[in-house]
């Protein structure tokens, strides 16, 4: 997570740079401060998954997809195969989860609001012509 100048962020948020998947350079995307205290909570693990994983699939996608059609939302998912997971509440580094892929989410207003492991087909989020509008990246 970059820190910048209170004028650049959104109050409450922390920003996180990502692939603009419609052409290709870099922009931001906003993470609530909220959502990371709550995340913080949940462990080393999740909170390693945060600090690393969300970050390295935002920069680094394998694919991205709009039209979360689970949500309603015209949003972003971004689908990566990170190098490691993290696991338990100490946050040990082990290898990826074998068979999945690690998608996070951000809405139509560049907010991330969710990210998690999930199966995987071929090194994409299973069903994923069905639960996305189209793959943009």
């Amino acid at each position: 997570m970059s820190s910048q100048s209170p004028e650049s962020v959104r109050a409450g948020y922390s920003t996180l740079q990502a692939i603009n998947p419609h052409s290709g350079v870099v922009w931001e995307v906003y993470l609530s401060q909220l959502q990371q205290a709550k995340t913080a909570k949940l462990g080393m693990g999740k909170t390693k998954e945060l600090a690393y994983l969300v970050p390295e699939t935002l920069m680094k996608p394998q694919a991205v997809f709009i039209g979360l059609r689970d949500e309603g939302d015209e949003g972003l998912c971004y689908v990566g195969s990170p190098s490691c997971s993290y696991r338990g509440t100490d946050g040990k580094q082990a290898d990826p989860w074998v068979g999945q892929v690690y998608l996070v989410f951000v809405n139509k207003d560049k907010v991330v609001f969710s990210w998690r492991w999930e199966r995987g087909v071929n090194g994409m989020p299973e069903n994923y012509d069905k639960r996305f509008s189209k793959q943009v990246l």
